[in-house]
């Protein structure tokens, strides 16, 4: 048990990991009602407004694919996730405490979408 304990440890990282990508694919489609009636922080989006912040994602990672990978092949893919994992945090505080749409938009500028790419 002793030499498999790291890995039971790397799994279920991986897993926790995979389960953050899917929370990030997926976090508009349970909240958009609450979304459009603005019940949210008072926070009022149009389904225009939550298109782009449910695709910011996607297209974050198809612009960050290439150099994720760069700094993967340089870094590791160790410490590659685990220096995402700090923005990825920062891209779900701006969508928790959204005061305005610009700050639920905005998660797209963070590296949040680097974290997911990084896992694959």
């Amino acid at each position: 048990m002793g030499r498999k304990l790291p890995q039971f440890i790397a799994a279920t990282c991986v897993c926790i990991g995979a389960l953050g990508t899917g929370t990030v694919l997926g976090w508009t489609s349970n909240i958009t009602d609450d979304l459009k009636k603005g019940k949210l922080n008072d926070l009022k989006m149009n389904d225009d407004q939550l298109g782009w912040a449910g695709s910011a994602m996607t297209l974050g990672a198809m612009v960050m694919c290439f150099p994720i990978g760069w700094i993967a092949d340089i870094l590791g893919r160790k410490i590659t996730v685990l220096l995402t994992v700090f923005p990825f945090t920062i891209g779900w505080l701006l969508i928790i405490s959204a005061q305005h749409e610009a700050m639920v938009r905005n998660q797209l500028k963070t590296p949040m979408m680097e974290h997911p790419v990084a896992l694959m």
